[in-house]
């Protein structure tokens, strides 16, 4: 029997490397105290380097009787000291494995604090696709607690393929907005900008990475997704500025 090696590396690291470049965001990883150090660690070259690893740091006992008071003491430690505008838990590999309710845990949260903003994301066993699931699967836990706005018709949002792409859409933006297109970039380096992708009409991602994160934008705030050819080199990347023109002038004759 050969012997087999893995070419991605785990879901929950590239999460924390995904939700540590937002700012007003803060993930919390919830897992074993090895879980915290490793994905730390593994996430060093990819992400601001005062980003904040914070970690429920599982012991053996709370994995057999639950860690979830553990997490609900580090999320009211972590709002009431930051205050960000986002809590996202990393919710790794042993606590989905022994049932922990994030959802129990978030609804009890918000009882008690109101104004907080906690969501999650499975990040424990996904392979073989756990690089691009920890960026989908985080980034659909964004979407899953931003408040509705207005959608503004005609306008495109372009969704990237990880955190790296935060700010870093512009060679694609800068033209659309150039020929008049309303343009939303996703990822972006500040919660407030990242929000206004749930304002596009049509969504163009430049990888199937967000397949996740498309589909429920779609299903809570009406877009749709459209895909087009990679941009990719000088003809690829060409090719997609022109079908998104192209989708966005023949919506607007069409109206």
């Amino acid at each position: 029997m050969p012997l087999k090696s893995y070419e991605h590396c785990c879901s929950s690291c590239i999460a924390l490397a995904n939700l540590g470049k937002i700012e007003g965001v803060i993930p919390i990883i919830h897992g074993p105290q090895a879980c915290t150090f490793g994905n730390q660690i593994g996430s060093m070259f990819c992400r601001p380097s005062r980003l904040l690893t914070i970690g429920t740091t599982l012991k053996k006992s709370e994995v057999i009787f639950g860690g979830e008071d553990k997490l609900k003491e580090q999320i009211i430690n972590v709002y009431n000291q930051y205050k960000p505008k986002i809590i996202v838990i990393i919710n790794t590999c042993v606590p989905q494995l022994i049932g922990e309710d994030m959802k129990g845990v978030i609804i009890e949260l918000q009882e008690e604090i109101p104004e907080l903003k906690v969501t999650y994301c499975e990040t424990g066993f996904n392979q073989p696709k756990s690089t691009p699931l920890g960026n989908d699967v985080s980034w659909r836990a964004i979407i899953d607690v931003l408040e509705p706005r207005d959608m503004i018709k005609g306008s495109v949002g372009i969704l990237g393929r990880a955190g790296q792409d935060a700010d870093s859409l512009g060679y694609l933006t800068s033209l659309l907005r150039e020929a008049g297109i309303t343009t939303f970039a996703f990822p972006a380096g500040h919660i407030d900008e990242m929000a206004k992708i749930i304002q596009a009409e049509y969504l163009c991602p430049i990888h199937l990475v967000p397949f996740l994160t498309c589909k429920r934008i779609n299903e809570r705030f009406g877009s749709k997704t459209v895909y087009f050819e990679l941009p990719v080199g000088i003809a690829g990347t060409t090719n997609f500025l022109r079908r998104v023109a192209e989708k966005y002038w023949l919506n607007s004759e069409q109206k």
